[in-house]
């Protein structure tokens, strides 16, 4: 019997010129693994027909997937409108808290600390001169002394943070 010699019939595209119409690399295409319709010599051919079923057991396995990590009942369209609702409904309740004066971002919260502690730094810095003008029997020790307490206090002031996994800790416990 005589051997049956292929030849390359009209619509089939080798991988290079398939690659090219799908505007895609030819290493990316290979990754796709479409079956070829031949191969001839060292050539692989490859029709668009087989392409489009390949893409479409592609995208049918990817929706099977995210349907089992999802669960039934729901695609992953539904789920991510669902997050953006359930998003958007605790940042619309949280502006009202903001609106009724019930929270404050974090932001106004430093704001407000940092300005009492300059005032009370300012305040425990005059107090050292109000009793010595106030108090004249005080000996130059005492004075001392409340200047060294009146340091420790200011440093106090100076270390003040807003700590809310502190404040959450203590919320919790009272």
């Amino acid at each position: 019997m005589a051997k049956k010699i292929l030849t390359p019939q009209l619509g089939w595209l080798n991988k290079r010129e398939m690659a090219a119409s799908l505007g895609i690399s030819v290493q990316a295409f290979a990754a796709w693994g479409v079956e070829p319709v031949a191969r001839i010599g060292r050539e692989t051919f490859f029709t668009t027909r087989d392409v489009m079923l390949n893409r479409d057991e592609h995208k049918a396995a990817r929706s099977k997937r995210a349907d089992e990590v999802l669960g039934e009942g729901g695609s992953s369209l539904d789920l991510a409108r669902e997050l953006l609702i359930r998003e958007q409904h605790e940042g619309q309740a949280l502006k009202n808290a903001e609106m009724r004066r019930e929270l404050a971002p974090v932001g106004v919260i430093q704001w407000a600390l940092g300005r009492v502690a300059s005032q009370l730094s300012a305040q425990l810095d005059s107090l050292v001169p109000r009793l010595k003008h106030s108090a004249p029997f005080l000996t130059a020790a005492n004075l001392e002394q409340v200047t060294r307490e009146v340091v420790k206090a200011k440093n106090a002031c100076a270390r003040i943070q807003v700590d809310l996994d502190e404040y959450r800790r203590d919320s919790v416990r009272g």
